[in-house]
Protein backbone atom coordinates (compact mmCIF):
# COMPACT_ATOMS: atom_id res chain seq x y z
CA UNK A 1 0.00 0.00 0.00
CA UNK A 2 1.87 3.18 -0.90
CA UNK A 3 2.21 5.88 2.15
CA UNK A 4 -1.30 7.78 2.89
CA UNK A 5 0.18 10.09 5.69
CA UNK A 6 3.43 11.80 6.81
CA UNK A 7 3.26 12.61 10.50
CA UNK A 8 5.11 15.80 10.77
CA UNK A 9 7.54 16.94 14.26
CA UNK A 10 9.14 20.33 14.44
CA UNK A 11 11.57 20.71 16.84
CA UNK A 12 14.07 22.91 18.10
CA UNK A 13 16.64 21.65 21.29
CA UNK A 14 14.45 18.82 22.88
CA UNK A 15 15.88 16.36 22.26
CA UNK A 16 15.00 14.48 25.06
CA UNK A 17 11.34 15.14 25.00
CA UNK A 18 11.37 14.57 21.03
CA UNK A 19 12.88 11.18 21.64
CA UNK A 20 10.00 10.58 23.91
CA UNK A 21 7.48 11.41 21.51
CA UNK A 22 9.58 9.28 18.92
CA UNK A 23 8.91 6.11 21.03
CA UNK A 24 5.20 6.24 20.72
CA UNK A 25 5.40 6.74 17.43
CA UNK A 26 8.00 4.60 15.78
CA UNK A 27 7.28 2.07 14.46
CA UNK A 28 3.99 3.96 12.80
CA UNK A 29 1.36 1.66 11.41
CA UNK A 30 1.23 0.27 7.69
CA UNK A 31 1.12 3.77 5.50
CA UNK A 32 2.71 6.48 7.34
CA UNK A 33 6.18 7.69 7.40
CA UNK A 34 7.39 10.26 10.32
CA UNK A 35 8.97 13.33 9.65
CA UNK A 36 11.49 15.65 11.83
CA UNK A 37 12.55 18.91 10.94
CA UNK A 38 15.25 20.26 12.76
CA UNK A 39 14.77 23.88 13.23
CA UNK A 40 18.70 25.02 14.12
CA UNK A 41 18.77 22.16 16.40
CA UNK A 42 22.42 22.43 18.19
CA UNK A 43 21.93 19.80 21.55
CA UNK A 44 22.25 16.59 19.57
CA UNK A 45 19.00 15.91 18.51
CA UNK A 46 20.06 14.81 15.00
CA UNK A 47 22.17 12.57 16.06
CA UNK A 48 19.85 11.25 18.29
CA UNK A 49 17.22 11.02 15.64
CA UNK A 50 19.37 9.22 13.22
CA UNK A 51 20.86 6.45 15.60
CA UNK A 52 17.90 5.71 17.75
CA UNK A 53 15.02 6.16 14.91
CA UNK A 54 16.92 5.36 11.14
CA UNK A 55 13.92 4.90 9.85
CA UNK A 56 12.51 8.42 10.79
CA UNK A 57 13.29 11.15 8.05
CA UNK A 58 15.00 13.52 8.85
CA UNK A 59 15.27 17.76 7.87
CA UNK A 60 17.64 20.24 9.30
CA UNK A 61 18.06 23.80 8.81
CA UNK A 62 21.02 25.58 10.25
CA UNK A 63 19.04 28.54 10.59
CA UNK A 64 16.33 29.31 13.02
CA UNK A 65 13.34 29.47 11.00
CA UNK A 66 10.30 29.58 13.89
CA UNK A 67 7.55 26.86 14.60
CA UNK A 68 5.01 28.38 11.52
CA UNK A 69 7.98 28.49 8.85
CA UNK A 70 9.19 25.24 9.51
CA UNK A 71 6.28 23.51 9.18
CA UNK A 72 5.73 24.84 5.93
CA UNK A 73 9.33 23.80 4.71
CA UNK A 74 8.14 20.09 6.39
CA UNK A 75 5.17 20.30 4.89
CA UNK A 76 6.56 21.46 1.61
CA UNK A 77 8.65 18.03 1.25
CA UNK A 78 5.83 15.93 1.68
CA UNK A 79 4.96 13.66 -0.78
CA UNK A 80 1.40 11.45 0.86
CA UNK A 81 -1.95 12.96 0.41
CA UNK A 82 -2.56 13.88 3.82
CA UNK A 83 -0.18 15.50 6.70
CA UNK A 84 -0.57 14.73 10.46
CA UNK A 85 1.17 17.67 12.23
CA UNK A 86 2.01 17.37 15.96
CA UNK A 87 4.67 18.98 18.51
CA UNK A 88 7.49 17.40 19.82
CA UNK A 89 5.72 17.20 22.83
CA UNK A 90 2.56 15.72 21.63
CA UNK A 91 1.02 12.31 20.61
CA UNK A 92 -1.95 10.40 18.87
CA UNK A 93 -3.98 8.83 21.70
CA UNK A 94 -5.27 6.00 19.54
CA UNK A 95 -2.93 3.53 17.66
CA UNK A 96 -6.02 4.06 14.53
CA UNK A 97 -5.12 7.39 14.42
CA UNK A 98 -4.17 7.12 10.66
CA UNK A 99 -6.88 5.02 9.38
CA UNK A 100 -9.13 7.77 12.02
CA UNK A 101 -7.59 10.55 9.67
CA UNK A 102 -7.47 9.47 6.09
CA UNK A 103 -11.88 7.95 6.65
CA UNK A 104 -12.55 11.85 7.99
CA UNK A 105 -11.11 13.25 4.70
CA UNK A 106 -12.95 11.15 2.96
CA UNK A 107 -16.04 11.46 4.95
CA UNK A 108 -15.59 15.16 4.35
CA UNK A 109 -14.16 16.07 0.76
CA UNK A 110 -14.30 19.83 1.55
CA UNK A 111 -12.69 19.61 4.53
CA UNK A 112 -9.24 21.47 4.55
CA UNK A 113 -7.76 20.42 7.97
CA UNK A 114 -8.62 18.43 10.31
CA UNK A 115 -8.83 19.65 14.31
CA UNK A 116 -8.11 16.75 17.12
CA UNK A 117 -9.77 16.86 20.57
CA UNK A 118 -6.55 17.95 22.93
CA UNK A 119 -5.88 15.99 25.81
CA UNK A 120 -3.95 17.74 28.33
CA UNK A 121 -3.08 18.30 32.37
CA UNK A 122 -5.80 21.50 32.06
CA UNK A 123 -8.07 18.78 29.75
CA UNK A 124 -7.65 15.10 31.53
CA UNK A 125 -11.21 14.33 29.98
CA UNK A 126 -10.25 16.28 26.32
CA UNK A 127 -11.74 19.61 24.83
CA UNK A 128 -14.43 18.14 24.44
CA UNK A 129 -16.96 14.59 24.98
CA UNK A 130 -15.39 12.37 23.10
CA UNK A 131 -19.03 11.18 22.21
CA UNK A 132 -19.66 14.06 20.70
CA UNK A 133 -20.42 14.24 16.50
CA UNK A 134 -18.23 15.89 14.64
CA UNK A 135 -18.60 19.70 13.59
CA UNK A 136 -17.50 22.55 11.45
CA UNK A 137 -15.04 25.32 13.28
CA UNK A 138 -13.10 28.47 12.13
CA UNK A 139 -9.73 27.22 13.59
CA UNK A 140 -7.86 24.33 14.79
CA UNK A 141 -4.80 24.00 17.45
CA UNK A 142 -1.11 23.71 16.34
CA UNK A 143 -0.89 20.57 18.51
CA UNK A 144 -2.55 18.38 16.84
CA UNK A 145 -4.32 18.75 13.43
CA UNK A 146 -4.22 17.03 10.10
CA UNK A 147 -4.27 19.08 6.63
CA UNK A 148 -4.40 17.95 3.23
CA UNK A 149 -1.26 18.74 1.21
CA UNK A 150 -1.97 19.80 -1.95
CA UNK A 151 -4.62 22.22 -0.06
CA UNK A 152 -1.91 23.77 2.24
CA UNK A 153 0.39 24.50 -0.99
CA UNK A 154 -2.62 26.04 -3.00
CA UNK A 155 -2.76 28.09 0.39
CA UNK A 156 0.96 28.92 -0.07
CA UNK A 157 1.40 27.96 3.75
CA UNK A 158 1.88 29.73 7.05
CA UNK A 159 3.00 33.41 6.72
CA UNK A 160 6.36 33.72 6.75
CA UNK A 161 7.38 36.30 9.21
CA UNK A 162 4.75 34.63 11.68
CA UNK A 163 7.02 33.25 14.04
CA UNK A 164 5.00 31.41 16.53
CA UNK A 165 1.32 31.57 17.42
CA UNK A 166 -1.92 33.21 15.35
CA UNK A 167 -0.94 31.11 12.03
CA UNK A 168 -3.64 28.75 12.23
CA UNK A 169 -6.46 30.75 12.66
CA UNK A 170 -5.01 32.85 9.48
CA UNK A 171 -4.56 30.46 7.48
CA UNK A 172 -8.07 29.18 8.15
CA UNK A 173 -9.51 32.14 7.22
CA UNK A 174 -7.94 32.24 3.87
CA UNK A 175 -8.81 28.58 3.40
CA UNK A 176 -12.69 29.60 4.74
CA UNK A 177 -12.83 32.37 2.07
CA UNK A 178 -11.90 29.67 -0.99
CA UNK A 179 -15.02 27.29 0.26
CA UNK A 180 -12.59 25.06 2.36
CA UNK A 181 -13.92 23.47 5.66
CA UNK A 182 -12.28 22.70 9.05
CA UNK A 183 -13.83 20.06 10.84
CA UNK A 184 -13.34 19.15 14.32
CA UNK A 185 -13.32 15.53 15.17
CA UNK A 186 -13.98 14.95 19.14
CA UNK A 187 -13.26 11.15 19.04
CA UNK A 188 -10.33 11.61 17.60
CA UNK A 189 -7.54 12.29 20.33
CA UNK A 190 -4.17 13.98 20.55
CA UNK A 191 -2.20 14.46 24.14
CA UNK A 192 -0.63 17.55 24.59
CA UNK A 193 2.36 17.35 27.27
CA UNK A 194 2.85 20.74 27.21
CA UNK A 195 6.67 20.74 28.19
CA UNK A 196 7.69 23.64 29.45
CA UNK A 197 11.57 23.42 28.31
CA UNK A 198 12.69 25.57 26.26
CA UNK A 199 9.31 27.07 26.01
CA UNK A 200 8.81 31.34 26.96
CA UNK A 201 5.48 32.18 27.23
CA UNK A 202 6.36 35.97 26.82
CA UNK A 203 7.77 35.26 23.57
CA UNK A 204 4.68 32.95 22.41
CA UNK A 205 2.25 36.01 24.27
CA UNK A 206 4.23 38.48 21.91
CA UNK A 207 4.33 36.55 19.05
CA UNK A 208 0.96 35.00 18.83
CA UNK A 209 -0.62 38.87 20.04
CA UNK A 210 1.40 40.35 17.44
CA UNK A 211 0.43 37.72 14.50
CA UNK A 212 -3.24 38.10 15.03
CA UNK A 213 -2.93 41.53 14.58
CA UNK A 214 -1.18 40.93 11.64
CA UNK A 215 -4.05 38.58 10.77
CA UNK A 216 -6.78 40.96 10.73
CA UNK A 217 -4.82 43.51 9.17
CA UNK A 218 -4.08 41.69 5.99
CA UNK A 219 -7.34 39.80 5.56
CA UNK A 220 -10.30 41.80 6.78
CA UNK A 221 -12.17 44.61 4.75
CA UNK A 222 -11.66 47.97 6.55
CA UNK A 223 -15.12 47.90 8.53
CA UNK A 224 -14.27 44.99 10.12
CA UNK A 225 -10.48 45.14 10.57
CA UNK A 226 -11.07 48.37 13.15
CA UNK A 227 -13.32 46.60 15.70
CA UNK A 228 -11.79 43.53 15.26
CA UNK A 229 -7.97 44.91 16.39
CA UNK A 230 -9.98 46.57 19.44
CA UNK A 231 -11.53 43.56 20.47
CA UNK A 232 -8.05 41.71 19.80
CA UNK A 233 -6.26 44.18 22.04
CA UNK A 234 -8.53 43.59 24.65
CA UNK A 235 -8.87 40.15 24.77
CA UNK A 236 -4.93 40.29 24.64
CA UNK A 237 -3.99 42.78 27.04
CA UNK A 238 -6.38 40.65 29.58
CA UNK A 239 -4.90 37.47 28.68
CA UNK A 240 -1.44 39.00 29.32
CA UNK A 241 -2.14 40.38 32.36
CA UNK A 242 -3.87 37.45 34.10
CA UNK A 243 -0.57 34.97 32.98
CA UNK A 244 1.81 38.12 34.75
CA UNK A 245 3.16 39.52 31.11
CA UNK A 246 1.30 42.52 30.76
CA UNK A 247 4.64 44.36 28.70
CA UNK A 248 4.11 41.40 25.96
CA UNK A 249 1.13 43.42 24.09
CA UNK A 250 2.91 46.80 24.15
CA UNK A 251 5.50 45.14 22.51
CA UNK A 252 3.52 42.98 20.02
CA UNK A 253 1.67 46.50 18.95
CA UNK A 254 4.89 47.72 18.38
CA UNK A 255 6.34 45.44 16.28
CA UNK A 256 2.65 45.13 14.62
CA UNK A 257 3.23 49.28 13.96
CA UNK A 258 6.69 48.39 12.31
CA UNK A 259 5.14 45.61 9.75
CA UNK A 260 2.22 47.79 8.63
CA UNK A 261 4.39 48.56 5.39
CA UNK A 262 4.82 45.19 4.53
CA UNK A 263 1.66 44.45 5.40
CA UNK A 264 -0.31 47.26 3.17
CA UNK A 265 1.91 45.40 0.38
CA UNK A 266 0.45 41.93 1.30
CA UNK A 267 -2.74 43.59 2.57
CA UNK A 268 -5.84 41.34 0.20
CA UNK A 269 -9.04 41.79 2.40
CA UNK A 270 -11.06 38.71 1.77
CA UNK A 271 -15.09 38.68 0.97
CA UNK A 272 -16.91 40.37 3.20
CA UNK A 273 -19.39 37.90 3.49
CA UNK A 274 -16.82 34.71 3.90
CA UNK A 275 -15.12 36.61 6.87
CA UNK A 276 -18.77 37.17 8.68
CA UNK A 277 -19.50 33.90 8.04
CA UNK A 278 -16.23 32.26 9.49
CA UNK A 279 -16.63 34.76 12.53
CA UNK A 280 -19.83 33.20 13.02
CA UNK A 281 -17.92 29.39 13.24
CA UNK A 282 -17.39 27.89 16.59
CA UNK A 283 -13.67 28.00 17.80
CA UNK A 284 -12.22 24.78 18.21
CA UNK A 285 -11.74 23.79 21.65
CA UNK A 286 -10.31 24.91 23.75
CA UNK A 287 -11.53 28.10 23.12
Amino acid sequence: MADELTVVIPTHNRRDILRATLERLVPPPPGVQVLVFCDACTDGTESMVREKFPGVRLISSSEKLGHSVARSCAFASCETEFILSIDDDSWPMDASYARIIVEAFVRWPHAAFLASSIYDARHPEGAAPAGEDPYRVRNFVGCGFAVRTKVFSELGGFRSFFQYGGEELEIALRAHALGWEIMFLPSWRIFHDRTPVNRDEYEMIRSGFGNNLSSCFLNEPAWICGPHLARLSFKGFAHAARRGHWKAPLAAWKEFLARIPRLLDQRKPLPTAAVLSWHRLKSCPPA
